[in-house]
């Protein structure tokens, strides 16, 4: 339990400056590619998000299990003279002398206390996180699907096939006030009632077109890994 504690207390203090370096890293990334691609932004931000979890997964040491050197006489040898200058000479320091690292120590309540703060806060996303994947799963079982105007068929094809997608679904449902994604395995754009009857072709694109760049890269499944 002592190795797991401290195990996680590395981890917490390491991405307590880790991580928002990745991120500032990140940050300037895309404003220097301010002009590019949005997709070249868009796989600086995953690796970013990545980098947020491996750099303080890579700062822990697991400490290598030590066994006590023996040094065995023949009994038929007597013991010779140890001198202080031959004992120190011929005991040699300890590995931990030579090779110190910087540690930071913390008072056992200290400790406990961060901990139980992080975990708290792991908690507290995950509890988010069920509750709205739940609330996403109650919006896509009632969405019925979507019985459109010509015009918001044809834009739905045209932006599947920009994005290289197929079998997209297209829904709608009361229960949102605007288009929306779901799924990462069969993915839907869900749209609001309202929009069924809309007309204007430029509108309809916007706010199909953004959704489907979503689901191309895969936003859907990057954001249960925040």
């Amino acid at each position: 339990m002592e190795t797991i504690s401290r195990t996680l207390l590395t981890f917490l203090l390491n991405a307590l400056w880790q991580v928002p370096l990745a991120a500032a890293v990140a940050a300037l990334g895309c404003r220097l590619m301010r002009r590019g691609p949005a997709w070249h932004r868009h796989a600086l931000l995953v690796a970013a998000l990545f980098a947020a979890l491996l750099l303080p997964l890579g700062g822990i040491r697991v400490p290598a299990s030590t066994t006590a050197e023996r040094l065995q006489l023949p009994a038929v040898m007597p013991p010779a003279a140890v001198t202080p200058a031959t004992a120190s000479a011929a005991v040699p320091a300890p590995a931990a002398a030579i090779h110190r690292g910087r540690t930071i120590s913390f008072a056992p309540t200290t400790g406990s206390f961060l901990l139980l703060a992080y975990l708290s806060f792991l908690a507290w996303r995950l509890v988010r996180l069920v509750l709205a994947a739940a609330r996403t799963a109650r919006i896509r079982a009632t969405a019925t699907a979507a019985q459109p105007l010509p015009v918001l068929s044809g834009v739905g094809e045209r932006c599947q096939w920009s994005f290289g997608l197929k079998n997209v679904e297209l829904l709608a449902s009361g229960r949102v006030s605007g288009p929306v994604t779901a799924g990462a395995f069969r993915p839907a754009v869900i749209l609001p009632a309202s929009m069924l009857s809309e007309t204007s072709e430029n509108v309809l694109t916007t706010a199909i077109g953004h959704e489907m760049a979503h689901i191309a890269r895969h936003d859907f499944a990057a954001n249960l890994l925040k």
